[in-house]
């Protein structure tokens, strides 16, 4: 019997390390914000973060754009609680420069050649999610993330692509009211219709118009009460991923369930 070779399109979780060296990052200006590293060899030391994006596109805007406003936030006893400082050292924020994810999907490109459109597309939907849906509605072809692709800087989509897997992406997302919940394999759904300055941002809590109206102004988005935003299928979306399986004729005879986060959970007691 033929042995399949599956299609490990592999979202994985980012592999953080303790390096030895490391060079200082001049900060463009004195607003960004500080960070501690500390690691095997060296003392505690300071770096300055590097700036979030301010780029602005047909669907989305840069992580820059929601921090202006969400930083600089302490609690009663002083500590930091800055929502932009919390998220850029995120799994998510560094989705699209985790090196393991760049590795393997290289590697899988590489081995499955014939296939390496449709991998490349398939992963850069949930790592690169903000420049694949939009090159995919607007160009309406499928990303590259090498060579001339998202990680080139010189590509127009690299920042929104870099920013991983941002704030106006997932605040995005419209709700899934169907009872059949299907919208996994990256199948979230954005209101492509509305315009720049029209955007709906969706959260959990309830805004005033004065406030909805200040945010508006500052960033394009409109706040709004969503609460599916705190709903487990909510971030299904990306982590339930189906993959094809290849015979050692390089066919695909079938699917195979390379993460089902969601589902282990909700069989899990934790549900």
């Amino acid at each position: 019997m033929n042995k399949s070779l599956i299609i490990a399109i592999t979202c994985v979780f980012l592999s953080v390390g303790c390096n030895k060296q490391s060079q200082k990052i001049d900060a463009i200006d004195d607003k960004t914000p500080i960070v501690t590293i500390t690691g095997e060899r060296i003392e505690n030391k300071t770096y300055r973060a590097l700036p979030l994006p301010l780029d602005r596109g047909r669907f989305f805007a840069g992580s820059g754009v929601c921090s202006v406003c969400h930083t600089r936030l302490t609690d009663q006893n002083g500590v930091d609680v800055s929502i932009d400082n919390d998220w850029r050292g995120s799994m998510m924020a560094n989705s699209a420069r985790d090196p393991y994810w760049q590795a393997s999907v290289r590697n899988e490109t590489i081995l499955f050649e014939k296939y390496s459109d449709f991998i490349v597309d398939k992963c850069a939907t949930c790592h690169m999610p903000m420049a694949q849906f939009t090159l995919s509605k607007i160009e309406e072809r499928n990303s590259q993330v090498f060579e001339n692709g998202f990680t080139n800087i010189e590509n127009p989509y690299h920042n929104l692509a870099m920013d991983g897997v941002s704030c106006t992406l997932c605040h995005q997302i419209e709700t899934d009211e169907s009872e059949e919940f299907n919208n996994f394999n990256g199948r979230f759904s954005i209101n492509t219709r509305l315009q720049e300055g029209e955007r709906i941002n969706y959260g959990q809590f309830f805004i005033a118009d004065d406030q909805s109206m200040i945010m508006q102004q500052a960033s394009g988005f409109i706040p709004r009460m969503g609460k599916h935003t705190v709903q487990s299928e909510f971030c299904a979306s990306c982590h339930i991923l189906y993959t094809p399986t290849i015979d050692d004729h390089n066919e695909i005879v079938g699917e195979f369930p390379e993460q089902m986060v969601y589902f282990e959970w909700k069989s899990s007691d934790y549900y």
